[in-house]
């Protein structure tokens, strides 16, 4: 029944709709990270289907077409991660405009490759970046994955930070720099990542940004020094009561109570 009123709805042939009803039923055994904000359809016994519509509506549909396709789809959709930072790559090196930019530079020995390399000779400063564009978490188990994620870009940033000071001519001997890296004044290792934040503490020349802080910085100066260190202040990071205010909603079912923070950006 449910297929057939889909398919009236949309135009769409049944054999689609009977898909997308498989991909959005709920299957929490096989689907660990499902939610009814994804999958609102329930299986209530073998023929019959529940619909709670107020669960997806709350959120973004695009945001959920994301989660449901990494979940059905894991290996196409981890391949499609790879495009997303490809367009991040894209995107700074349009605003890095006043700089030299390099790109996707795989390290001889092959242990990874350093996403971005931005250099200003006028400062005499080099940045070496890695880029990560985090789905957001759903749930906290989640979180603990994406966290993961961000601890890899900087595991990383440590192999390219090492084999730079092994062999700091590898990148001049490549064309990618005009010097020697000893001959750079400030040379910075940079974790640039967007939709998911997880602080880590700079440490020996490599910290972590956020992308929407790093790609207007980038086209609003023409030293990069500054840039970085304006950056490394993290004066941009929200601040509570100058960019927002918390207020906590109070809800009750069956007598338990239950209070959420809802933040809100200052007027």
């Amino acid at each position: 029944n449910w297929v057939a009123r889909l398919s009236q709805i949309s135009g769409l042939p049944s054999s689609v709709c009977e898909k997308i009803i498989s991909d959005l039923t709920l299957d929490p055994v096989g689907q660990p990270g499902s939610s009814m904000c994804i999958h609102p359809f329930v299986p209530l016994d073998r023929s019959a289907l529940a619909v709670a519509p107020q669960f997806p509506l709350a959120s973004l549909p695009d945001d959920n077409v994301l989660r449901a396709f990494s979940y059905v789809s894991t290996a196409s959709f981890s391949a499609q991660n790879t495009q997303k930072e490809a367009v991040m790559s894209t995107r700074i090196g349009g605003a890095a405009m006043s700089y030299s930019a390099k790109y996707s530079i795989e390290l001889p020995d092959g242990s990874t490759e350093i996403d971005v390399l931005i250099a200003d000779e006028a400062s005499s400063t080099v940045v070496m970046a890695e880029l990560k564009w985090i789905r957001k978490p759903n749930r906290s188990l989640e979180r603990i994955a994406r966290d993961k994620e961000v601890e890899k870009g900087i595991s990383q940033l440590k192999l390219i930070r090492a084999f730079a000071r092994k062999d700091p001519d590898f990148l001049r001997a490549r064309g990618k720099l005009a010097r020697n890296l000893k001959d750079y004044s400030n040379i910075h290792y940079l974790l640039v990542v967007r939709d998911h934040w997880f602080w880590i503490d700079p440490d020996d020349a490599i910290a972590i940004v956020d992308y929407d802080a790093f790609l207007p910085a980038l086209k609003s100066s023409a030293n990069l020094q500054k840039v970085v260190a304006g950056l490394l202040t993290y004066d941009w990071l929200p601040v509570e009561g100058r960019d927002f205010t918390i207020e906590y909603a109070t809800a009750s079912v069956n007598g338990v109570m239950l209070e959420s923070p809802i933040f809100k950006p200052t007027k």
